[in-house]
């Protein structure tokens, strides 16, 4: 094993990120009245799964390291013609995932307009239509009552205070 694969340097890199979001969780202030669930604990629970993530990526490019085949000799390289349709299939992963970043950004500019509920029902059905889902009643169900379950969630039970937006205050 002459290097080390991708994956085992993004772990790394990634299980630093935890180690250094742990220690910042620990700055966090805790009141004298918080129980045993304080401000800290959310942060500390995520660098918890992130480190633990970060170990399992780390093994799991260290296995595929030391079952990786030889390279291939040079004879057995295949030609520039043949390895096209490799390249052709890395920009169309790279153009799904700008389509992607387009639809999240477009959720952000009509969020402030549109509020939270009709933002995220929008952003849902789009990324599914865009990863092939098909449009149906159940499709339109289904999106809907996520929706709903997010705004629950998020705006009554956590109390996060989500854009309205302007247009659902306007018609109703």
């Amino acid at each position: 094993m002459k290097y080390l694969s991708k994956d085992v340097w993004i772990g790394f890199v990634m299980l630093l990120g935890s180690a250094l979001y742990w220690l910042n969780a620990q700055d966090i202030p805790i009141s004298p009245l918080d129980g045993a669930v304080n401000a800290a604990v959310v942060p500390k629970m995520l660098a918890g799964i992130l480190g633990f993530l970060s170990l399992l990526l780390i093994v799991q490019g260290l296995i595929r390291a030391r079952f990786r085949s030889a390279p291939p000799e040079p004879e057995d390289q295949p030609s520039s013609a043949a390895a096209e349709p490799g390249r052709q299939q890395r920009l169309a992963h790279h153009a799904r995932a700008v389509g992607l970043l387009a639809l999240g950004a477009a959720y952000l500019l009509v969020l402030p307009w549109l509020g939270y509920l009709l933002s995220i029902a929008l952003l849902m059905g789009a990324v599914a239509l865009y990863m092939g889902a098909v449009a149906s009643w159940r499709f339109l169900t289904t999106v809907a009552l996520l929706a709903l379950a997010y705004q629950l969630l998020f705006v009554q039970l956590l109390n996060i205070q989500l854009p309205r937006g302007v247009l659902p205050a306007f018609l109703f």
